[in-house]
């Protein structure tokens, strides 16, 4: 699942680049469904649904908060890997970066207040 914006079908398409030059992941052996809700958060909803319950996936990509929302309420079971999502352990995604536990993981962005909190102990010396 993904939106519209450029940015997040660049991220689509340097994954499926990836996915193919590691090896393995070919038409052969890996299909792609991919599904634009763009800021439309029940079509969001709609589409995730529609991709766990009809093509059972061995995994989902969400380059969304809202898609990884909206793919966290249709399975708790199939794996989540997410990118452009802005503090996922504040919004109650995983519990924690280091250890996502449960169904979904992934690539966060820095929050303002995590930077600031990591400019802090910088500056107290905590990563001397």
């Amino acid at each position: 699942m993904g939106a519209t914006t450029a940015s997040n079908r660049q991220v689509w398409h340097f994954l499926c680049r990836d996915c193919e030059s590691w090896g393995g992941l070919t038409d052969r052996t890996c299909a792609s469904k991919v599904r634009w809700g763009g800021a439309d958060l029940s079509l969001m909803q709609a589409y995730a649904t529609d991709l766990v319950g009809m093509f059972k996936p061995d995994v989902l990509v969400a380059v969304t908060t809202g898609n990884l929302a909206a793919l966290q309420r249709a399975t708790s079971t199939i794996p989540i890997v997410f990118t452009n999502v802005s503090d996922p352990v504040e919004q109650g995604f995983v519990p924690n970066l280091a250890r996502p536990g449960g169904n979904i993981t992934g690539f966060a962005i820095p929050s303002s207040r995590s930077r600031q909190v990591g400019r802090s102990a910088q500056a107290d010396g905590a990563f001397d």
